[in-house]
């Protein structure tokens, strides 16, 4: 075998190797797609933990304006739809999370302080069973706490509050909840007006 012929298969083998590493060292990271980032913490959206269905009034609040929302979220076995409407009836979002993931179709038509992973992840913080919402947390010195007298839930980054959900009534439909992005300077005030667990 010549030199040539040696030096080629051993870097063929290097290239194989590295390859199939890179492919292995892969198979277990999530996609960022999926996760809403918090500064150094993130949350990574986790399968539904409960089937609901629930129509809320929603005002958003965040720097540089606020608007009224009516919103439906839909979270079924294993997926989750949440759309947002004006009361004038104008898209204002459209998102959609399954077992693939955030869907292609999910659509931001229009501003409302958050991108679809970070609305999706609060939601989630918020009205997911503790333990699910939990397996979603991701950052060194990142924990989600819920104080069992009042049942409000904080996410923290070491001693920074960078989520906080308080819920009146029972999850997962409460009947008055506020969710606030203090790090992004954005509030959602909901009210149910129609659903229940299904």
């Amino acid at each position: 075998m010549s030199v040539a012929s040696r030096r080629w298969r051993s870097g063929s083998r290097m290239a194989l190797a590295a390859l199939l590493l890179t492919a292995l060292g892969c198979a277990h990271v999530e996609g960022e797609r999926d996760c809403a980032r918090f500064g150094a913490s993130r949350y990574c959206l986790q399968p539904s933990a409960t089937r609901f269905t629930v129509t809320q009034s929603v005002e958003a609040m965040y720097r540089g304006g606020g608007q009224r929302l009516v919103v439906y979220v839909e979270a079924g076995e294993n997926d989750m739809s949440v759309v947002g409407v004006t009361p004038f009836g104008r898209r204002m979002f459209l998102l959609r999370y399954g077992p693939s993931g955030l869907d292609a179709s999910s659509q931001m038509s229009g501003d409302v302080g958050l991108s679809a992973e970070q609305l999706l992840a609060g939601l989630q913080l918020a009205f997911w069973p503790l333990a699910s919402a939990r397996a979603g947390v991701r950052g060194v010195a990142t924990r989600l706490e819920e104080l069992p007298e009042s049942g409000t839930r904080r996410l923290w980054q070491g001693g920074t509050e960078i989520f906080t959900a308080s819920c009146e009534g029972r999850r997962p439909v409460c009947r008055r909840a506020r969710l606030s992005y203090p790090t992004l300077g954005q509030t959602l005030s909901i009210e149910t007006v129609e659903g229940a667990p299904s």
